[in-house]
């Protein structure tokens, strides 16, 4: 007899890389803190805890909000530092990259490093859907623009893919496929290093409005759920009841940056109010802060708040 009871005919049922599993294997352990490894972390030129190696990190947002400019904001400065950094795109030619790399680093006033290393991947796009086609697709040709790059490199920081969106979208109902094959050939790639990267995933949101709970819906279809840390991007236009509401100037846009997930507590939630200083993002005011400000400036003098 076989079902849920059976654990002999689970594991032979199961891919071919988990069957050599047997059933009574001591897979459960108890908690030991003796073992527990330290996490290593990489400096953040914009997150306060900066971020862990190994780990997956989503930069999720609309077009426009920050996504890529804080990507190669990072690489940048992490690449003077003497970390080596891997940067694959596929949402623009190279001549027209370039020119975004060279605007960016201008406005921060810096060079860009010799050891940041950028690949056009704009014509390797999935164009079947089968998903045995796409395993192999992401396996063999993005995966391994990564695994041939740490073989090469001493000291990696930041591996980006700028984006995900362009990857997956002719393709919807496979993207979390796509995604997960993604995901996974890296995680096999970093099983062999002691020091691997961190992993930028860009993913475009569609949409184009502030959304107080666009958390809920960035990505879509599950692939939010295999990222380790999520930073979702947002841009308000500012209206009239904005102005009274957090003091900003009517008509203008506002960039705010939400830490919505982290599984390694990394970073406590946050929503703030990002700015441009010295041609570099940084993190401004909570929310919160923005209201309480405001809130504060339009007290009447018997201790009320005028809305006007």
């Amino acid at each position: 007899m076989s079902g849920w009871g059976d654990t002999t005919a689970v594991v032979e049922k199961a891919p071919k890389k988990i069957q050599n599993i047997k059933p009574n294997d001591p897979i459960p352990y108890k908690f030991d803190k003796s073992k527990v490894k330290k996490l290593d972390r990489i400096e953040s030129s914009l997150l306060p805890n900066g971020y862990i190696r190994g780990t997956f990190y989503g930069y999720i947002g609309v077009p426009g909000s920050g996504k890529t400019r804080l990507a190669i904001q990072e690489v940048l400065l992490s690449a003077l530092k003497g970390s080596e950094n891997l940067y694959l795109y596929n949402e623009s030619s190279r001549s027209h990259f370039d020119n975004v790399i060279l605007n960016i680093a201008n406005s921060m006033h810096v060079e860009v490093s010799s050891n940041i290393t950028f690949t056009d991947m704009s014509n390797f796009i999935q164009k079947t859907a089968g998903y045995n086609d796409i395993e192999s697709f992401y396996s063999r040709i993005w995966c391994q623009q990564t695994k041939h790059w740490l073989e090469t490199v001493k000291n990696p920081g930041f591996v980006v893919t700028d984006s995900f969106s362009a990857i997956g979208r002719l393709f919807i109902p496979q993207m979390w496929v796509s995604h997960s094959a993604y995901i996974s050939g890296l995680t096999d790639i970093c099983i062999n290093y002691a020091k691997p990267p961190v992993f930028l995933m860009i993913n475009q949101k569609s949409g184009s409005t502030y959304e107080r709970n666009n958390d809920q819906t960035v990505g879509g279809l599950g692939i939010v759920h295999q990222l380790d840390a999520m930073y979702i991007f947002k841009v308000m236009d500012v209206d009239r009841w904005d102005t009274k509401r957090y003091g900003l100037k009517e008509g203008s846009k506002a960039y705010f940056l939400q830490c919505s997930k982290d599984r390694f507590a990394t970073s406590e939630y946050f929503e703030r109010r990002v700015i441009l200083k010295d041609g570099k993002m940084v993190l401004a005011d909570e929310i919160s802060e923005l209201v309480e400000k405001q809130d504060e400036s339009q007290k009447s003098s018997d201790g009320n708040v005028n809305w006007g």
